[in-house]
Protein backbone atom coordinates (compact mmCIF):
# COMPACT_ATOMS: atom_id res chain seq x y z
CA UNK A 1 0.00 0.00 0.00
CA UNK A 2 1.09 3.36 -0.90
CA UNK A 3 0.87 6.30 1.51
CA UNK A 4 -0.12 9.37 -0.19
CA UNK A 5 0.97 12.74 1.92
CA UNK A 6 -2.13 14.59 -0.08
CA UNK A 7 -0.65 18.52 -0.92
CA UNK A 8 -1.97 20.67 -3.56
CA UNK A 9 1.62 21.29 -4.74
CA UNK A 10 2.50 20.89 -8.02
CA UNK A 11 5.70 18.32 -7.17
CA UNK A 12 3.17 16.13 -5.03
CA UNK A 13 0.97 16.26 -8.64
CA UNK A 14 3.43 14.93 -10.72
CA UNK A 15 5.14 12.84 -8.09
CA UNK A 16 1.40 10.30 -7.79
CA UNK A 17 0.85 10.83 -11.09
CA UNK A 18 4.45 8.54 -11.90
CA UNK A 19 3.96 6.32 -8.69
CA UNK A 20 -0.04 6.00 -9.41
CA UNK A 21 1.72 4.88 -13.03
CA UNK A 22 4.07 2.52 -11.77
CA UNK A 23 1.76 0.67 -9.19
CA UNK A 24 -0.36 0.30 -12.67
CA UNK A 25 2.22 -1.72 -14.00
CA UNK A 26 3.25 -3.71 -10.72
CA UNK A 27 -0.57 -4.33 -10.52
CA UNK A 28 -0.90 -6.31 -13.65
CA UNK A 29 2.95 -8.28 -12.69
CA UNK A 30 1.07 -8.91 -9.52
CA UNK A 31 3.70 -7.79 -7.27
CA UNK A 32 3.62 -6.80 -3.61
CA UNK A 33 4.47 -2.91 -3.07
CA UNK A 34 4.86 -0.75 -0.12
CA UNK A 35 6.16 3.18 0.29
CA UNK A 36 5.25 6.41 0.33
CA UNK A 37 4.48 9.70 -1.89
CA UNK A 38 4.58 13.32 -1.09
CA UNK A 39 5.46 16.81 -2.73
CA UNK A 40 9.06 15.94 -1.89
CA UNK A 41 9.46 12.55 -4.02
CA UNK A 42 8.76 9.06 -3.02
CA UNK A 43 10.02 5.42 -2.42
CA UNK A 44 7.85 2.01 -3.99
CA UNK A 45 9.86 -1.10 -2.76
CA UNK A 46 8.13 -3.80 -4.69
CA UNK A 47 8.46 -7.75 -5.07
CA UNK A 48 7.06 -10.58 -7.70
CA UNK A 49 7.87 -13.61 -9.37
CA UNK A 50 7.75 -13.92 -12.88
CA UNK A 51 9.21 -16.83 -15.37
CA UNK A 52 10.99 -18.23 -11.94
CA UNK A 53 12.53 -15.44 -10.92
CA UNK A 54 12.27 -13.04 -8.55
CA UNK A 55 12.40 -9.47 -9.19
CA UNK A 56 12.83 -6.49 -6.56
CA UNK A 57 12.44 -3.09 -7.55
CA UNK A 58 12.92 0.26 -5.53
CA UNK A 59 11.49 3.69 -7.20
CA UNK A 60 13.03 6.20 -5.23
CA UNK A 61 13.09 10.33 -5.68
CA UNK A 62 14.47 12.42 -3.03
CA UNK A 63 14.85 16.23 -2.77
CA UNK A 64 18.56 16.70 -1.18
CA UNK A 65 19.38 20.00 -0.29
CA UNK A 66 23.17 21.33 -0.44
CA UNK A 67 24.62 23.01 2.98
CA UNK A 68 26.41 26.40 1.71
CA UNK A 69 29.12 28.14 4.23
CA UNK A 70 27.22 31.60 3.93
CA UNK A 71 24.55 31.47 1.47
CA UNK A 72 22.54 28.06 0.70
CA UNK A 73 22.44 26.26 -2.62
CA UNK A 74 20.01 24.59 -4.28
CA UNK A 75 18.11 21.77 -3.72
CA UNK A 76 18.65 18.71 -6.36
CA UNK A 77 16.51 15.82 -7.13
CA UNK A 78 17.97 12.66 -6.66
CA UNK A 79 16.39 9.83 -9.10
CA UNK A 80 17.03 6.20 -8.53
CA UNK A 81 15.33 2.66 -9.26
CA UNK A 82 17.52 0.05 -7.87
CA UNK A 83 17.10 -4.19 -8.83
CA UNK A 84 17.59 -7.49 -7.69
CA UNK A 85 16.67 -10.43 -9.55
CA UNK A 86 17.43 -13.93 -7.98
CA UNK A 87 16.67 -17.42 -8.99
CA UNK A 88 19.41 -17.03 -11.87
CA UNK A 89 20.57 -20.25 -13.85
CA UNK A 90 24.42 -20.71 -13.97
CA UNK A 91 25.65 -17.92 -16.42
CA UNK A 92 28.34 -15.60 -17.11
CA UNK A 93 29.55 -13.07 -14.44
CA UNK A 94 29.92 -9.40 -15.73
CA UNK A 95 30.01 -5.96 -14.42
CA UNK A 96 28.80 -3.11 -16.58
CA UNK A 97 28.90 0.66 -15.18
CA UNK A 98 30.07 4.36 -15.91
CA UNK A 99 33.99 4.92 -15.51
CA UNK A 100 36.20 6.45 -17.94
CA UNK A 101 39.13 4.94 -15.78
CA UNK A 102 37.59 1.12 -15.86
CA UNK A 103 36.98 1.45 -19.89
CA UNK A 104 40.67 1.77 -20.49
CA UNK A 105 40.68 -2.28 -19.06
CA UNK A 106 38.04 -3.29 -21.21
CA UNK A 107 38.35 -5.70 -23.64
CA UNK A 108 39.18 -4.31 -27.52
CA UNK A 109 36.10 -6.59 -28.41
CA UNK A 110 34.20 -4.74 -26.44
CA UNK A 111 35.46 -0.86 -26.90
CA UNK A 112 34.35 -0.31 -29.75
CA UNK A 113 30.55 -1.69 -29.30
CA UNK A 114 29.96 -0.19 -25.80
CA UNK A 115 29.22 3.31 -25.69
CA UNK A 116 31.30 6.22 -23.38
CA UNK A 117 31.46 6.29 -21.00
CA UNK A 118 30.35 2.86 -20.03
CA UNK A 119 32.64 -0.23 -19.31
CA UNK A 120 32.15 -3.94 -19.18
CA UNK A 121 33.83 -6.45 -17.52
CA UNK A 122 32.73 -9.65 -18.81
CA UNK A 123 35.46 -12.56 -19.70
CA UNK A 124 35.38 -12.65 -23.43
CA UNK A 125 32.86 -15.06 -24.96
CA UNK A 126 31.16 -15.86 -28.07
CA UNK A 127 27.85 -15.23 -26.91
CA UNK A 128 27.15 -11.97 -28.89
CA UNK A 129 23.34 -12.10 -27.78
CA UNK A 130 24.37 -10.93 -24.32
CA UNK A 131 26.58 -8.48 -25.71
CA UNK A 132 23.86 -6.97 -27.72
CA UNK A 133 21.29 -7.19 -25.40
CA UNK A 134 23.69 -5.19 -22.35
CA UNK A 135 24.28 -2.67 -25.21
CA UNK A 136 20.55 -1.90 -25.47
CA UNK A 137 19.94 -1.94 -21.72
CA UNK A 138 22.87 0.62 -21.82
CA UNK A 139 21.00 3.24 -24.65
CA UNK A 140 17.65 2.51 -23.53
CA UNK A 141 18.07 2.74 -19.29
CA UNK A 142 21.64 4.40 -19.04
CA UNK A 143 22.04 1.70 -15.98
CA UNK A 144 24.72 3.82 -13.05
CA UNK A 145 25.85 -0.16 -12.39
CA UNK A 146 24.96 -3.33 -13.50
CA UNK A 147 26.30 -6.75 -11.67
CA UNK A 148 25.68 -10.54 -12.32
CA UNK A 149 26.79 -12.76 -9.90
CA UNK A 150 26.10 -16.51 -9.31
CA UNK A 151 22.58 -16.41 -9.16
CA UNK A 152 21.71 -13.14 -8.66
CA UNK A 153 21.42 -9.89 -11.35
CA UNK A 154 21.99 -6.42 -9.28
CA UNK A 155 21.80 -2.62 -10.70
CA UNK A 156 20.36 1.01 -10.28
CA UNK A 157 19.41 3.29 -12.94
CA UNK A 158 19.16 7.04 -11.74
CA UNK A 159 16.40 7.76 -14.67
CA UNK A 160 12.85 7.38 -13.81
CA UNK A 161 11.51 3.87 -14.95
CA UNK A 162 8.32 4.30 -16.82
CA UNK A 163 7.77 0.98 -18.40
CA UNK A 164 8.29 -1.71 -16.12
CA UNK A 165 7.30 -4.23 -18.56
CA UNK A 166 9.80 -3.21 -20.78
CA UNK A 167 12.22 -3.09 -18.52
CA UNK A 168 11.52 -6.90 -17.16
CA UNK A 169 11.60 -8.25 -20.10
CA UNK A 170 15.06 -7.02 -20.57
CA UNK A 171 16.11 -8.33 -18.16
CA UNK A 172 14.80 -11.63 -18.86
CA UNK A 173 16.47 -11.97 -21.71
CA UNK A 174 19.43 -10.86 -19.84
CA UNK A 175 19.19 -13.38 -17.36
CA UNK A 176 18.46 -16.55 -19.28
Amino acid sequence: MIEYETNPSSFFIENKGYVESIVQQLDELGATYSGYCNAYGYDVEATFRKNLFTYQLQFIKAQVTQNGVYIPKNSHNHLETRFIVTGLYAGPHFSLGKSYLRRWFMPQQFLSKIPKPFFLKMAVSDDETLTDRLIQLILNFEPGRLKRMDEKLSGRLHIPLTDVHGFVKLLESISK
